[in-house]
């Protein structure tokens, strides 16, 4: 399973992470959750215009959105934590700022976790 992950992954927008998250949602590995982390943190900086399409999946899919939240975390970089609460605080497209709001409280306890 964890080989599949691998040829399938890198997902490059919210809509192919979902497809992936329900294909392969159940293997969490710790080498799989920290590629997922990664790959959550690429989409929140490269795809942020698209929130909306995030929103979206997470209002018809909670499970997904409790996934994405998961994997903003401490294995991302500190430069990446920063940027993903900066965007999710000054940059929240309009009708999204609750997606927002739990993507600025989970970058900030990731980063409370990096410096302990």
């Amino acid at each position: 399973m964890e080989e599949q992950w691998r040829l399938q992954s890198q997902p490059k927008n919210w809509n192919r992470l979902h497809h992936l998250f329900k294909k392969f949602g159940q293997c969490n590995d710790e080498e799989i959750a920290n590629g997922t982390s990664y790959y959550v943190g690429q989409l929140f900086l490269k795809q942020r215009a698209h929130l909306d399409a995030l929103n979206r999946l997470v209002d018809a899919d909670k499970r997904f959105g409790e996934f994405v939240l998961r994997h903003v975390d401490a294995t991302l970089s500190d430069g990446e934590l920063r940027a993903i609460l900066d965007l999710s605080k000054s940059h929240c497209p309009a009708g999204e700022s609750e997606l927002c709001r739990s993507v600025a409280i989970r970058a900030d306890s990731s980063l409370n976790d990096q410096r302990r």
